[in-house]
């Protein structure tokens, strides 16, 4: 289970705090409504990034999933995890993209991230993607993109700096509540601003299968991948379905 030391009693709360943090961000326009326009990306963000949430805002999403998707569903995006994690190109999409329609499947529940994306202050997008060009700047599989130019604000409100800024400070805050320590709130290796893929499987697997998928990930070809993913879906797919049947046996 999760490497991450946390107090579930005080989930509860932090997910209300959540939800009012997410309040206070202005509703978006433009995007989904022109998902099937001649003007649509084509969802081009979710296609190619996978945004990094902080693991109170992944465990509010898990908690969403677990009570309203059927098992094939979970199934599907734990499946995707797997892919998205073995797949060493820093581009790849969100798990949660789906692929007919081009929409989020969990939108309600989207994280911070996403709901700033393309109204983030102009300062503070180019600073990132500055970096980001210049770290990949030799990696041609990395693509990059201004922000999206269809999404603004309902009422044309405008995002500062400190806006962001104090945002971010309040799901740090949120992040505390659940017993995540200040130092661990961070992108590096032990901390807990992940993608969500990553943020699956550490909460689902041992450490021990975690070190043998991070060595395929490292060593591995993309058939021995291939392999590795059917393999595990197919113990994970048996192993729930005993569980069902078990629980059908005990019932009747």
């Amino acid at each position: 289970m999760s490497r991450y030391h946390y107090v579930p009693s005080k989930l509860k709360h932090a997910f209300s705090k959540l939800g009012d943090l997410y309040k206070k961000i202005p509703d978006t326009t433009g995007c989904i409504e022109n998902i099937n326009s001649g003007k649509s990306c084509n969802s081009w963000c979710c296609k190619n990034q996978s945004p990094q949430v902080l693991y109170c805002e992944f465990l509010s999403a898990w908690n969403f999933i677990l009570k309203n998707w059927e098992f094939e569903d979970i199934l599907t995006i734990i499946e995707r995890s797997l892919k998205n994690y073995l797949n060493d190109s820093p581009t790849k999409g969100c798990i949660f993209r789906n692929y007919d329609t081009k929409l989020c499947n969990i939108h309600k529940k989207r994280c911070f991230n996403c709901r700033i994306y393309a109204i983030t202050p102009d300062s503070e997008f180019n600073d990132r993607l500055a970096r980001l060009r210049e770290l990949y700047k030799d990696n041609e599989k990395v693509f990059f993109r201004e922000q999206c130019d269809l999404v603004k604000t309902v009422n044309d409100e405008k995002v500062e700096d400190e806006d962001t800024d104090k945002w971010w400070e309040e799901l740090c805050k949120i992040e505390k509540i659940i017993g995540v320590k200040k130092e661990l709130i961070t992108d590096n290796p032990e901390g807990t601003y992940r993608t969500y893929h990553d943020h699956i499987l550490i909460y689902l697997l041992p450490e021990y299968l975690l070190e043998n998928l991070s060595h395929v990930r490292k060593f591995g070809n993309e058939e021995e991948k291939e392999n590795i993913t059917i393999t595990f879906m197919n113990m994970l797919s048996s192993a729930i379905q005993g569980f069902k049947n078990g629980k059908k046996d005990k019932n009747s």
